[in-house]
């Protein structure tokens, strides 16, 4: 009796651990999926970032070649003076003056364009690295809960195993138990006849 109580006792607890193990492996497994979910996310910010990265540069490499072709026009036509002609074909001194305001707004213009896209491709680039630090982490930690389910389903498996030979040893006791009592019930029933045929001799 004392050992199939003790045997129902480590069944029970054993039993109550492969329920944890359970409920470890689902939250692990849910927590899984949510990261999975959050690698796509990320993987596609990504994807267009640098998207729009490289039409920045294909914007950025444009204006710079423009800016050059129109600093080497003005170079080359340094002496032909062709901006001056286009200068002073003013007609008025007010149209000279918004001419060389243009020119002066024109050139500042381009230069604030090609640093106004450096900054946003740089920043765009920061982000981007951002993101992909971020989801190096993340493939990280779904690597490492990964493993983590690997060593809980074999925990699982091992304490599954261990909770049926356990109740196989219970089964083994009760059944001893009961072949046990039924020996010491016939035991008891032969001796009381033995007894009842004593008292009738002695009548």
């Amino acid at each position: 009796q004392r050992l199939l109580s003790q045997a129902g006792a480590k069944q029970k607890k054993s039993l109550n651990y492969l329920r944890l193990l359970d409920r470890k492996v689902s939250q692990r497994r849910r927590l899984i999926a949510n990261i999975k979910q959050e690698i796509r996310l990320t993987t596609q910010d990504i994807n267009e970032s640098s998207s729009v990265v490289v039409a920045l540069q294909e914007d950025l490499r444009l204006l710079k070649e423009q800016y050059a072709e129109l600093i080497r026009y003005a170079y080359r036509n340094r002496e032909g003076q062709d901006w001056l002609l286009y200068l002073f074909s003013s007609e008025s001194f007010f149209q000279l003056y918004e001419r060389m305001r243009y020119l002066r707004y024109y050139s500042r213009f381009r230069v604030r364009q090609l640093e106004i896209i450096e900054q946003t491709r740089a920043s765009l680039t920061e982000q981007l690295e951002s993101l992909r630090r971020r989801r190096e982490e993340k493939e990280q930690l779904l690597t490492q809960l990964n493993q983590e389910v690997s060593q809980l389903v074999r925990d699982r498996k091992a304490q599954a195993q261990t909770v049926a030979s356990l109740k196989e040893r219970q089964s083994q006791l009760q059944g001893q138990l009961e072949e046990d009592r039924a020996r010491a019930a016939d035991l008891q029933k032969a001796i009381e006849e033995i007894l009842a045929r004593e008292l009738r001799k002695r009548r």
